[in-house]
Parts: structure tokens; C-alpha cells; sequence
């Protein structure tokens, strides 16, 4: 596990304690994540191999309830995040906490797609993908989402214009609209929502893969590379978290890979920063 940005919180009006059994757990849940207090953790495969059992269990009560307050906001049949699929996948998750509760998730992650854009063109890509997102209903409208967001951007580099997003809530459509401006998607036969200019570049992008073996990040959709050493504060990394920045074209390399069904490369750990900013910094969006 390590943590992003730290953030605080607060329950919107009396009612803030009305779904507790989807958000608070009677133990740390930032302690269970390697926060001291608050914060946006990241949870891979690799981060729970060798994982004590403890904190695996406490992990697991986490991503139950928020996988299955994830499924009933969305109207799914069966949740979709758990830690079974964590750990079993190459996906990654991000998780809002403060305290005892998790105020929200956003699972992240390459699928390799089929898109359609607004020609009716088959587009072949591996594409950035927001797999579930899910901020609980008592501490909506005040920027958790925003922050899970930006978190999944410093983590991969890559705008949230650029990603593909799958079977999108209407609330996720109005966030996307309100953030980023992105609306009008095309409806795809796969359930999954992209901008037709990011299905044109992406799909360019692959093209491009399949004659060089070189993956790259459309410049539209490259975020500029953080220096851990401008974010750092004093509480420093996460104890026995490795830390390091991948470089864009070392990034996508990762990414592709974790994208195939079968195999694994032999340096294919996802990049684990530890950054921190002021407890009372602002949501920026």
C-alpha cells in the first residue's frame, strides 16, 4: 500500500452517519492503509504479497463493504471490487480514508477494447479504463471524488480526459461533464464510454505499437512527470513502501503488460509514490 495526497473531510449534516456499515469499520482504516490520519491509498497485487494476514483481513472488510456500497449505488447485480479481484488482477484501487472510515474507491486499470468513433470506425486499443467509482452518499459534493481522480492521474500520468470509462452512472457522466468537460460519448456494444477524440489518438497509438513494439502516451493525455521531492513533507514514505517514477514510455510498457491476459513481465511492478500536501489544502477542482 502507499498513500497519496492527505485530505480532510467533513460529514454533510446530521444525517452523515446514516450508511455506517458501508463506511465505518470500528478499526483504522488509514492505519490499515499505512496512513497516519487521512489520505487517497494505493492497493495493487504486488502491495499485498507478503502482506501480514491482520491487515489483510482488515483490508478485506474494507473493500466488502465498499465494493457492495459500490454495487448498490450502481444498480449491479454483484459487486464488482473486492480483494480476491485486487489481488487476482492487475488492477489497481485507490481509496479515500479518514480515520475509521473509507469515504470512497476508484478502481483503475488497461483493458484491451474494440471502440467505435464517431465515423463508425473500429479503433483497436489498451486503454486506460475507471472500473468503479464510488464516493459514499453521506460525504458526496465535497470533492472526494475529485481528489480519487487526481490521485489515478498522478498515478498513471494520464489525464482522466484520456481514459475509458466503464458502464458509467449518471452521476460519474455529470462529474465528468462538470470536471472535464467530456460529454456527448458514443454508446459502444462493450458498456464502455470514451471521448471519440481520446478512441482516434488511442487507437493511432496502437497502430503504431503493433508496427514498433513501442507504446507511447498521446502528448493530449501526458501529465507532467511529479518529482516526489517537491511533494514530500515531513512524515517522509510509508514504512517498507518502495518508491519510484517511471519514466512515459516505461509506464506504458507496464501498462500493456498489465493489460494481457496471461504472463507476467519480470519487471512489472506499477509505479508506488508516497505523496503528501497539507492536511487543510483544497480540492483544487
Amino acid at each position: 500500500v502507499s498513500t497519496f495526497i492527505d485530505f480532510c473531510v467533513q460529514s454533510n449534516g446530521p444525517d452523515s452517519s446514516a450508511k455506517t456499515y458501508r463506511m465505518q469499520f470500528g478499526f483504522s482504516v488509514a492505519e490499515a492503509f499505512g496512513l497516519r490520519q487521512s489520505g487517497v491509498a494505493l492497493l495493487t497485487d504486488q502491495s499485498l504479497r507478503g502482506m501480514p494476514l491482520s491487515q489483510q483481513k482488515k483490508i478485506e472488510i474494507v473493500l466488502d463493504g465498499m465494493g457492495r456500497g459500490s454495487q448498490i449505488a450502481q444498480g449491479l447485480p454483484s459487486p464488482i471490487t473486492s480483494l480476491a479481484y485486487i489481488r487476482d488482477s492487475h488492477h489497481f484501487l485507490l481509496l479515500a480514508v479518514s480515520g475509521d472510515r473509507c469515504l470512497g474507491i476508484l478502481k483503475g486499470g488497461v483493458k484491451h477494447l474494440f471502440m467505435l468513433d464517431s465515423q463508425n470506425e473500429t479503433h483497436e486499443m489498451d486503454a486506460m479504463c475507471c472500473l468503479d467509482f464510488y464516493t459514499h452518499e453521506t460525504v458526496q459534493r465535497q470533492g472526494i471524488g475529485a481528489r480519487l481522480f487526481h490521485a489515478m492521474e498522478l498515478h498513471t500520468r494520464i489525464s482522466a480526459q484520456g481514459w475509458a470509462f466503464d458502464r458509467p452512472s449518471q452521476k460519474l457522466l455529470s462529474f465528468l461533464l462538470k470536471v472535464y468537460n467530456l460529454q456527448d460519448f458514443k454508446p459502444q456494444s462493450n458498456n464502455f464510454l470514451m471521448s471519440d477524440a481520446a478512441i482516434r489518438l488511442w487507437g493511432a497509438e496502437f497502430k503504431q505499437y503493433r508496427r514498433s513494439k513501442n507504446h507511447y502516451i498521446p502528448d493530449a493525455y501526458l501529465l507532467p512527470e511529479v518529482q516526489e521531492s517537491k511533494y514530500l513533507g515531513e512524515t517522509g514514505f510509508t514504512k517498507n513502501i518502495h518508491s519510484e517514477i517511471y519514466s512515459a514510455h516505461q509506464l506504458l510498457s507496464v501498462l500493456h503488460h498489465c493489460a494481457q491476459p496471461a504472463g507476467r513481465p519480470e519487471n512489472s511492478r506499477v509505479s508506488s509514490l508516497t505523496l503528501w500536501s497539507c492536511p487543510e489544502a483544497k480540492v483544487s477542482r
